[in-house]
């Protein structure tokens, strides 16, 4: 048994709830970037010209929102920051999805165990501080009363734990197969030398038997 065929990717097979998941969170997070844009530009529109009713002084309050793309206010713009820490694991999907079902995908089978141990590690922590981050900024934002973004980004949140869970578990296979595979390639190298012992022992019969020749001939050349 060869040390590549030794490597079975059964927990691949979690890739892709973790790929149809990722693309949910993907429209959700655009999703919710299209609503912040409307609440802010319904914001600023009510404060620039508010309506006033006769009976009840101005008309409803828009909600504050909770991404701010322009500068007004007392508080300055957080929409590029918010983006990057809100983002900055699914960019990192967005490239290693592909390539990872390209290898696993591949008729050789490219993808190393250890390989895959690490890319599930780093991606599960990736994920495990992006929930960190959408429920720090869910908590810090003031707009409790009409929260459509806040909405979209509770929903998001509650996907991503599960792509978190499912990586979680690919690493636990992606272990052991590691585990099989440092075992297969183990017993691959005492066989190897199980070999190399037989080789050299038939080489080291084969000098005997050609030095007591070597003997025997001499020994008769003196005699004559």
């Amino acid at each position: 048994m060869s040390l590549r065929t030794a490597y079975k990717p059964t927990g691949s097979k979690l890739l892709l709830p973790i790929t149809f998941l990722f693309i949910i969170i993907l429209i959700l997070f655009i999703a919710e970037l299209g609503a912040s844009v409307g609440e802010e530009n319904k914001y600023i529109a009510y404060w620039s010209a508010p309506p006033v009713n006769s009976s009840q002084g101005k008309g409803p309050r828009p909600t504050y929102p909770n991404w701010r793309w322009k500068d007004y206010g007392s508080d300055s713009p957080d929409g590029i920051s918010r983006f990057f820490f809100r983002s900055y694991t699914m960019i990192a999907e967005l490239i290693h999805l592909p390539i990872h079902h390209y290898f696993l995908l591949s008729r050789k089978r490219n993808l190393h165990p250890i390989a895959a141990l690490v890319l599930t590690f780093v991606f599960f922590g990736l994920w495990f501080t992006q929930m960190f981050w959408a429920v720090l900024y869910s908590l810090m934002d003031e707009n409790l009363d009409e929260p459509t973004t806040e909405r979209v980004s509770k929903a998001a949140i509650a996907f991503i734990v599960l792509v978190d869970l499912l990586y979680l578990v690919y690493f636990g296979c992606a272990a052991r197969q590691v585990h099989v595979w440092r075992k297969a390639r183990k017993a691959a190298k005492l066989e190897e030398r199980a070999e190399r012992r037989v080789g050299g022992l038939g080489e080291g019969q084969g000098g005997v038997e050609l030095v007591d020749r070597k003997q025997s001939v001499e020994a008769r050349s003196e005699t004559v």
